[in-house]
């Protein structure tokens, strides 16, 4: 993915790519991934407008202290989302990623519109 910037979202700087027009995808990577892993993916998908980001400890992304519990990152989702002015989205989580966007649903049912999770389980957090 190739349009990448930074973005502060809950006193936190994330490494955020979009890519492409259409309904908007976010893209929410596993445990350790970085936002490139999506690049094959990418090229395929060309009506849409897909949205990666760096968690963080992840690529771009700086780590914290502490680790963020899913709760947490279910919240840096949602102020990405409104630092990007998307009101609803299309949600992909792969692996730990599709916890990450399932905690996101509950949360926040309201601002997905699909949710596709690949490779990953159930989450009870």
């Amino acid at each position: 993915m190739d349009n990448t910037s930074f973005v502060k979202v809950g006193g936190l700087r994330l490494r955020v790519a979009r890519q492409g027009a259409g309904r908007s995808l976010l893209l929410i990577t596993g445990i350790g991934a970085s936002l490139e892993m999506w690049a094959p993916f990418a090229r395929l998908v060309t009506d849409r407008e897909l949205i990666a980001f760096d968690a963080p400890g992840t690529g771009l992304s700086p780590r914290r202290r502490r680790p963020l519990r899913m709760r947490s990152l279910a919240r840096v989702v949602r102020e990405l989302m409104d630092v990007l002015a998307l009101e609803r989205a299309d949600v992909l989580g792969y692996s730990l990623g599709g916890g990450h966007a399932q905690e996101f649903a509950r949360r926040s049912p309201e601002r997905i519109r699909r949710l596709v999770l690949c490779a990953t389980g159930f989450f009870a957090f």
